[in-house]
């Protein structure tokens, strides 16, 4: 387990504090990257996250981080087998990167502005977040002039939503804290886990089956 910086959960809420020491409890090594927070310390994780990435299993709850958002940490991605490389932003160099090391590249946009201007740096798709809490209404307005680029509704997607999303035109789902709730891992119900994996790809295919 790899923590920013030492005693990072000090302020956190009661309930976040148990849970957080709950994971460092259960982990075989914890590894602080520095013993107090410093400006960039949350940054400095997410590199050192993607660059033992050959040694470390992670499930991603929906929060932010692990993604690439330079070219090295691209490389270190790549280099540890990855065929996919997520970035939270539409950095044009990033994107080229992924696609020279022959990676699929889905960076992060939110306006029509952005989206193109990833969809024209090379972008295979567009990530377009938060889906979910901007709605339907507004993945449709965009899609109507953008209908060329193909994003993924990614943010508070639902398996009771893939349907009407799918319906406005998306190219598929990224999936966090939906497909992972906190409860289940911490319960250590991956029964759970895997019911909510298999609503979602049963909503895909049910859609599928009824066009």
């Amino acid at each position: 387990c790899a923590v920013p910086f030492d005693k990072q959960a000090d302020h956190y809420p009661a309930d976040w504090k148990r849970r957080f020491n709950h994971c460092l409890l259960a982990a075989d090594q914890v590894y602080a990257l520095s013993r107090r927070y410093f400006a960039g310390c949350y940054a400095a994780r997410n590199r050192f996250m993607v660059s033992a990435s050959s040694l470390l299993i992670c499930c991603f709850d929906g929060q932010p981080g692990g993604t690439a958002m330079t070219c090295e940490e691209v490389d270190a991605a790549v280099g540890a087998g990855a065929g996919m490389v997520v970035s939270p932003h539409a950095d044009p160099a990033v994107i080229a990167h992924t696609r020279a090391l022959g990676a699929v590249s889905l960076p992060g946009a939110l306006t029509p502005t952005e989206i193109a201007a990833a969809h024209r740096a090379g972008a295979d798709f567009v990530k377009l977040f938060p889906a979910g809490e901007m709605g339907l209404g507004y993945v449709r307005a965009v899609r109507a002039p953008l209908a060329h680029i193909p994003l993924f509704a990614v943010g508070g997607v639902q398996p009771q939503d893939v349907a009407a999303f799918l319906d406005a035109g998306v190219a598929g789902f990224g999936v966090g804290g939906p497909l992972v709730p906190a409860a289940a891992v911490q319960a250590g119900d991956y029964a759970a886990v895997r019911a909510r994996a298999e609503a979602f790809t049963g909503a895909i295919r049910a859609w599928e089956a009824a066009r």
